[in-house]
């Protein structure tokens, strides 16, 4: 049996094992190499040119605005030193955003908690419950979510180089 590529545009699209005579497989204007003993063995996408085969360039590193972004959807991480169970990674997605910023309003304005709870229980990215035990552990934590992701808008829109330093300390 043997392995054989199928060249088109200096490319290989198609890649077959067979024991028959390829030329009576297809027809003759398709162009198929034998691979058979080509070693490391050519693969889909592979490029070909005077009897060579090379695999394709890998791909260009991400941008700064493509680092950014991957960023904010793998979330904001929160380090603090005042409660540890605080400490773990948060969503930042807007949906997530709006809701911290919300739930942080209504602490501004009211100086406590929502719904008259004696402490805040907020999921992080895994959905793990992180207990916040006073108004201003939640503030510090909205503040640096939102400076967190402020510094990636700012890189994603091209107006900064600077991407935030991750863990995001909080008291």
């Amino acid at each position: 049996m043997k392995t054989y590529a199928q060249i088109v545009g200096g490319q290989v699209v198609e890649i077959i094992a067979t024991a028959a005579d390829i030329t009576t497989l297809y027809h003759p204007s398709l162009l198929w190499i034998d691979i058979t003993s080509v070693m490391p063995a050519p693969q889909l996408g592979w490029s070909y040119s005077n009897g060579t085969f090379a695999p394709p360039p890998p791909p260009p590193p991400p941008t700064l605005a493509q680092t950014a972004q991957a960023m904010l959807a793998g979330g904001c991480q929160i380090s603090s030193s005042a409660n540890p169970g605080l400490s773990a990674t948060y969503a930042c997605d807007p949906q997530s955003q709006s809701k911290i910023m919300a739930t942080a309003l209504y602490i501004q304005v009211n100086g406590k908690f929502p719904a008259k709870q004696a402490t805040l229980i907020w999921a992080d990215i895994t959905g793990a419950p992180r207990v916040f035990g006073a108004p201003p552990e939640f503030s510090a934590f909205a503040t640096a979510v939102g400076d967190f992701v402020a510094a990636l808008d700012l890189v994603i829109g091209g107006a900064s180089t600077s991407l935030p330093a991750q863990p995001m300390a909080i008291p």
